[in-house]
């Protein structure tokens, strides 16, 4: 709320004014929890340090960087996967005032140059293992940033600089300066950028810090001290989603794949380091799931495994039913770069009727305290019925209030995707179409570009998707619009199975027994694997285009699409 005068006889709070900076953190998981550890699978085989160990290495690069030149305000870019290496990164540049920018090592060449220059970091700290696909971006302008290796150097990456004394691994000044302004910039992260270019959003200390305590809530991801996390997600991502942070505020250990992702290293990692909370997007689990199932992977690997967080995606009920299978409790959350990023948590209240918690177990969830959430339509907010669609929109202590645009005042930028209410509060259009029932709970219709409008009426794709997936044979499942001449869009599915000998018709039987005819997609296209965003997610814009082109009013013989759908065969 805003608006409310500020007079002699207010009385002011009496506490001790301590900033939230990331120093807290520091500073906590150094003396409470020197001897929890951190494991990571590199090229080279697994290591593990304690967070004594990690600490101290983050001090020396601070003090390396300070060497450097490196001043507080300064942005110094990461190019990395995820290790402890990257984490000691993601210490000592905020903790020592500069921002860190985390580059996304799957975007384009063009992608990755457009953030650099417009993040313009002094220097660019380079995973060996990422360096041969850095060496590809040589990125241009003036001044470019000084690339030096992240950790150990290695003959592979002889090509990246380094200064004189050598890799940035230890010595200069290991003293911490004291705690930042809690509103100073800890990190821009910049969003995948599949509707356009990246955008940046610049997290604050005190955004960064709130949501790693949310973490911690009990009814949310609950981390505790006895837990060993392993953040699928990148590093890159939105900071790993913030869990690295919750797991050093609570000392819980951390278990980093770095770029191995498959089942079997998924698994292995898991069984060597004990791991009891996982999370990442659905693609990486459904993976692994599909490997337990066949005997790929032994499930004993994931005998210490509790806890699945899973987001970036809708989370298909035979996913969450799936673990479930081997003991693992699946949970879905929901959120965005901008929402820094976890908003919502679908755990069950204990006020859900019996009969709606098989659905709320489905859904984004209901927000985390200090998140609000509504569904805006043309008319203002929709009552929470459960029926009434619109915009999904948020509003809280780690959204995002605008995004970056150096040159504009105060560096805001992004005015259209915000909204200002009567009260003076900002909410994020996030571009999902969403409904809210009663319980609060907020459930995706569809992403506004991804409705397919047929004959006037609108069709929702997840729904579609979710429909197929029901059927026994199909692992995953995306729906897409395809022009039509004479009803403007109709759906197209691209779909995976796990027998070989179901067949188009089948599919369509099936779905003619869950959605009324008009939803039926007029074509469903077997295949062996999806297009992928370079954060894991189902590249829908790819999939358009390929449906565009097998369209009525497009297809040719042996067209492109023809040639892309070979390609994922």
């Amino acid at each position: 709320m805003s608006g409310m005068p500020v007079g002699t006889g207010l009385l002011s709070g009496l506490m001790q004014p301590a900033p939230l900076s990331l120093s807290m953190t520091i500073e906590r998981s150094a003396t409470l929890y020197p001897g929890k550890t951190v494991t990571t699978v590199t090229s080279h085989g697994v290591t593990t340090i304690d967070y004594r160990t990690l600490i101290e290495n983050a001090a020396a690069l601070a003090g390396s960087l300070t060497a450097l030149g490196v001043q507080p305000g300064d942005r110094v870019a990461t190019f990395a996967y995820n290790s402890a290496n990257h984490l000691a990164a993601h210490l000592a540049i905020p903790g020592m005032g500069a921002v860190l920018v985390p580059v996304n090592v799957r975007f384009s060449q063009d992608q990755i140059r457009q953030i650099l220059a417009q993040a313009t970091p002094k220097m660019v700290l380079v995973d060996p293992d990422a360096s041969p696909i850095w060496q590809s971006v040589q990125p241009t302008g003036e001044p470019r940033p000084m690339a030096i290796p992240i950790g150990e150097a290695s003959e592979r990456v002889p090509a990246v600089a380094a200064p004189a004394a050598g890799p940035v691994a230890g010595g200069g000044d290991s003293r911490w300066p004291a705690p930042l302004p809690e509103d100073a910039a800890l990190a821009i992260c910049y969003t995948s950028g599949t509707t356009g270019e990246p955008k940046g959003v610049v997290y604050s200390h005190r955004s960064a810090l709130l949501h790693a305590f949310a973490g911690l809530f009990a009814d949310g991801i609950a981390l505790r001290e006895r837990d060993v996390v392993l953040p699928a997600v990148p590093q890159y991502h939105a900071l790993a989603w913030g869990l690295p942070y919750s797991a050093l505020l609570t000392g819980a250990s951390l278990a980093f794949p770095g770029p191995h992702l498959q089942p079997s290293a998924l698994a292995r990692l898991i069984r060597h380091a004990a791991v009891t909370v996982i999370s990442g997007v659905p693609t990486v689990w459904i993976a692994l799931l599909e490997s337990l199932r066949t005997g790929r992977v032994d499930p004993d690997h994931l005998r210490t495994v509790e806890r699945l967080y899973c987001g970036g995606a809708p989370v298909p009920a035979s996913l969450i039913d799936g673990f479930a299978e081997y003991g693992i409790e699946t949970i879905a959350a929901w959120g965005m770069t901008e929402t820094s990023p976890v908003a919502t948590y679908a755990r069950v209240k204990t006020t859900t009727p019996v009969q709606a918690v098989e659905r709320a177990r489905r859904s984004l969830g209901i927000p985390f305290p200090g998140i609000r959430h509504r569904v805006m339509t043309n008319n203002g907010p929709a009552p929470w019925d459960g029926a009434t669609s619109g915009e999904l929109e948020v509003n809280g202590l780690w959204i995002a209030d605008a995004y970056y645009q150096p040159g504009a005042p105060g560096h805001r930028g992004g005015e259209d995707r915000f909204r200002t209410d009567p009260d003076g509060a900002r909410w994020l259009r996030t571009g999902d179409i969403a409904v809210i029932d009663a319980e609060g709970y907020a459930y995706i219709v569809d992403r506004a570009k991804d409705l397919i409008r047929s004959g006037g009426e609108s069709i929702s794709s997840v729904t579609v998707e979710n429909a197929l997936l029901r059927h026994p044979a199909v692992v995953e499942a995306a729906v897409v619009a395809s022009p039509h001449p004479r009803w403007g869009e109709r759906p197209h599915a691209f779909v995976i199975v796990n027998d070989q000998a179901t067949a188009e018709h089948e599919l369509k039987g099936h779905l003619a027994r869950c959605l009324p005819r008009w939803q039926t997609p007029d074509r469903i296209t077997i295949v062996t694997g999806l297009p992928r965003t370079s954060v894991g997610k189902t590249d829908k814009r790819a999939l358009r285009e390929m449906a565009a082109s097998a369209s009525p009013t497009r297809q040719q013989p042996g067209d492109k699409q023809s040639q892309q759908i070979r390609s994922l065969q």
